[in-house]
């Protein structure tokens, strides 16, 4: 799409496959050039409270989608030229190339032990039973790594059990050994800075202060690692440690149960279809 015109004090657009923002000023002809180039959110999760235990302890259906690629690329240059003082500006929108790759792998964080179960840390071991128990699979102990295995369809499951602040080292394991990247990895875990119910889906960011994902961004070397956070109620400023690793109360647990339930239809709507329509359709805020 283009609309030039060559004749001074007339404006010209063009739409090309690029994209940033400059700013150039000219006077009578000649002068200095000055750039600026705007910079995209790169959505990282910052701005967290530390949080988790401090304690040492702590393919479904197969989706068909090879891995898609898409660029988006767009840029408006709107330019005027009035009197003896020119002056020249023009906008740049870039949308990066985007690559999604299919999920592979979905790791759901807790800590292992009976003493850990149904609490708040573990709502990421919760989301992978369910999910487990919906594609008729059952959990077997790895004799190599420090986790629990479950096949459903093409894609792996997986409980670490090395504990939430080792998250990282059987998940590593497992993934190299599949020949699995990071990328096309799920990551299920607690998150105190959300409202109970609320879900949020990330291809990439830091650990918010989670050890689990902070152990596992460690091993793998990267932050480009997808992640469902799931709100378990905001955490006092004082006792946030014994709040992830106490159980949900009587009746905050039907919410507990629908929760769980949306999880799992992310999760598999992030297989089946990818991230971003997994995205698109769950962060939104549940109207009550």
């Amino acid at each position: 799409m283009a609309a030039r015109s060559n004749s001074k004090g007339a404006a010209r657009s063009h739409c090309i496959l690029r994209g940033r923002a400059h700013s150039r000023r000219r006077a009578c002809g000649r002068g200095s050039r000055s750039g600026s180039r705007g910079t995209g959110s790169d959505h990282r999760e910052k701005g967290r409270r530390r949080r988790c235990c401090a304690r040492s302890g702590c393919k479904g259906k197969s989706s068909k989608r090879e891995g898609a690629e898409e660029v988006i690329q767009f840029r408006i240059l709107i330019r005027s030229t009035p009197f003896a003082s020119l002056t020249t500006s023009f906008w740049i929108f870039d949308f990066a190339t985007v690559e999604e790759k299919p999920i592979r792998l979905v790791a759901g964080l807790g800590n292992a032990g009976p003493q850990y179960a149904a609490t708040r840390h573990n709502i990421g071991f919760m989301v992978a039973d369910q999910l487990c128990a919906q594609f008729g699979s059952t959990w077997e102990k790895s004799s190599k790594w420090d986790a629990l295995l479950a096949k459903c369809g093409a894609v792996l499951l997986i409980k670490p059990t090395s504990f939430m602040n080792r998250s990282g080292y059987p998940l590593l394991a497992v993934a190299q050994f599949y020949k699995i990247e990071p990328q096309e990895i799920l990551i299920i875990l607690d998150d105190f800075a959300l409202a109970l119910g609320r879900l949020r889906i990330r291809a990439r960011g830091g650990s918010g202060g989670h050890n689990g994902l902070e152990s596992i961004i460690m091993q793998f070397g990267t932050e480009d690692i997808p992640r469902l956070r799931i709100g378990i109620g905001e955490a006092p400023r004082e006792g946030s440690v014994d709040y992830v690793l106490n159980r949900f109360f009587d009746e905050e647990k039907p919410l507990v149960r629908s929760t769980i339930n949306r999880a799992v239809n992310a999760v598999k709507s992030a297989i089946d279809n990818g991230l971003v329509s997994a995205m698109n359709t769950f962060n939104k805020i549940e109207e009550t």
